[in-house]
């Protein structure tokens, strides 16, 4: 599933005049050994994983705007937050992983988005699942 109209309408600031970027990672099933290579296991205890990804995606959809706003709509959660890309990121339990991202690549020296964007999020599992839906969001 990629961006729809009806997900992501046109209110307007949209940047017509930047390319829409869309990106997918695959969804993974742990065999063996998950959450060994999680701080401070590995660093004690030594760890390794066993993972294959499978036919089931995260799908992500950035779309620039011109207004300096950002919004985050998220399908799996049923939510979307809306920020402007200037202020401070309120970590407050929704899509604070999202928020997340987007606070360090706004603040990486000239990587900071200038006019805002939307983004719209989709897995293909429910959140919970443990098929890894949320490091493929964010790798995607």
């Amino acid at each position: 599933m990629t961006a729809r109209d009806d997900v992501l309408p046109d209110d307007g600031a949209v940047d017509h005049s930047r390319p829409v970027l869309r990106a997918r990672a695959p969804l993974r099933i742990s065999f063996a050994g998950g959450g060994t290579d999680v701080t401070p296991f590995p660093e004690r205890e030594g760890g390794a994983v066993l993972s294959a990804t499978i036919s089931a995606f995260a799908f992500s959809t950035l779309r620039p705007r011109t207004d300096g706003q950002v919004t985050v709509r998220s399908l799996d959660y049923g939510t979307s937050i809306g920020f402007g890309i200037d202020e401070p990121v309120e970590y407050d339990g929704k899509l604070d992983l999202p928020k997340a991202a987007i606070k360090r690549v706004r603040d990486i020296e000239g990587a900071r988005p200038s006019g805002g964007f939307d983004l719209f999020l989709h897995t293909q599992a429910p959140p919970g699942s443990g098929l890894g839906s949320s490091s493929a969001v964010m790798v995607s």
